[in-house]
């Protein structure tokens, strides 16, 4: 009786409760998640799309300004197609927006004409522009520069401000040569303009800040100093009221401090130097 029952306990199975079963781990891989580490997509290059936008685009503004609409309405599709583009594409579009500058705009005899619509080609491309970066930077420069275009004080100011807005490193040089240029609204943008680069390292906008300080400071000591003596300088007193203000907003941007005063400013960067911004 002894054995059957020892038996029959042997060859019971066991309760669930008393015996568990080990885990099974999935074999150990190398493998990584698909997609992981591979590098993206190369984006369409030289291809016949831009190819003729660009020859549409060309045939519009070799038209004297009687196509113009018609050409900014392809800079509207430029923009769109810009970022998904490969890099000989984005060359081209950029070259093809570049030519607009060549192109002769003849300003308006007379007041009733429409000085906006005389220029719209050239605004819309240079705006555009600020958003083409780095391949924009060069012919920015060079707009900025060309002789052709001097007397176009608006878009020459258009053309700093959208340099800006590329945010790239090697333009700040640049940038920093025209607080001395002698027509106060192409200083006043070179200063706004900078501002845009509030996320440059620490040192490089702590030389911004310096340099755009002294051209404020040095300029209102002179128009104090006329003022006080009885003889006010109108010229640097419209200077100064040109270009302060974005000097101090462009001081308040690469700093994230706040002040309203240019002697307050002094004091400021006098006191905080050397230490790490924004001071807590």
């Amino acid at each position: 009786m002894f054995r059957s029952t020892f038996l029959a306990l042997a060859i019971a199975p066991f309760p669930s409760v008393l015996v568990a079963a080990p885990a099974l781990h999935p074999p150990v891989s190398d493998a990584k998640p698909a997609g992981q580490d591979a590098k993206p997509a190369a984006k369409p290059d030289k291809t016949e799309e831009i190819k003729k936008l660009c020859s549409d685009f060309d045939g519009h503004i070799t038209q004297r300004g009687k196509q113009d609409d018609e050409a900014c309405k392809l800079i509207e599709q430029m923009l769109v197609k810009f970022p998904e583009c490969g890099p000989k594409d984005r060359e081209a579009i950029v070259a093809a927006l570049a030519k607009s500058f060549d192109q002769k705009r003849v300003p308006p005899d007379e007041e009733s004409q429409d000085l906006a619509k005389v220029y719209k080609l050239y605004t819309t491309a240079v705006v555009a522009m600020s958003r083409m970066g780095p391949e924009s930077v060069k012919p920015l420069q060079k707009l900025i520069g060309d002789r052709g275009h001097k007397a176009n004080l608006d878009l020459l100011r258009r053309a700093i401000l959208s340099l800006g807005k590329t945010k790239d490193a090697g333009s700040v040089a640049f940038l920093l040569d025209l607080r001395n240029h002698k027509d106060n609204v192409l200083v006043a943008a070179a200063a706004e303009a900078l501002g845009e680069y509030s996320e440059l390292a620490l040192d490089k906008r702590k030389q911004i800040f310096e340099d755009l300080l002294k051209v404020l400071m040095a300029l209102k000591v002179e128009v104090d100093a006329a003022q006080a003596g009885g003889t006010p300088d109108n010229d640097k007193s419209e200077r100064y009221q040109t270009i302060s203000g974005p000097i101090l907003g462009t001081l308040q941007r690469l700093s994230g401090h706040e002040e309203r005063e240019p002697e307050k400013w002094q004091t400021w960067w006098n006191n905080n130097k050397k230490k790490k911004w924004p001071v807590e």
